[in-house]
């Protein structure tokens, strides 16, 4: 077995440990372990991919890697965006015009529709 043979199982091997882990709902899949694990079984297989002249494993990894790093980024952005629990009924007139709030105020409306025709 080659330098290069043990890049590529242990490329996949951390690739389908963080699958795996993800699966049983031991790591968050927008943490950065699990960004970690992808990038890093990523680059592994693109070098066993370039040396096996496997052009298309090698690009689509290469891709990989790049939506790993773009994930793995954002985790150090902090969160994205932040759930909207609030009631709409209770809100100020500056959330007025927030589409969330908008929407969440019709769901709510359809709800009450919907409950009172039972």
């Amino acid at each position: 077995m080659t330098l290069f043979d043990l890049s590529g199982w242990i490329g996949g091997i951390s690739v389908a440990v963080g699958y795996v882990l993800v699966t049983l709902h031991l790591l968050d899949p927008a943490g950065r372990t699990y960004q970690t694990l992808n990038i890093v079984g990523a680059v592994m297989l693109t070098v066993t991919a370039l040396y096996r002249v496997a052009y298309p494993n090698m690009i689509i990894n290469l891709v990989w890697i790049v939506f790993g790093l773009y994930a793995l980024l954002r985790t150090f952005q902090g969160p994205a965006a932040e759930v909207c629990e609030a009631d709409p009924d209770h809100m100020t007139a500056d959330h007025s015009n927030d589409v969330a709030v908008q929407k969440l105020g019709t769901r709510k409306r359809l709800r009450r529709r919907d409950l009172s025709r039972r």
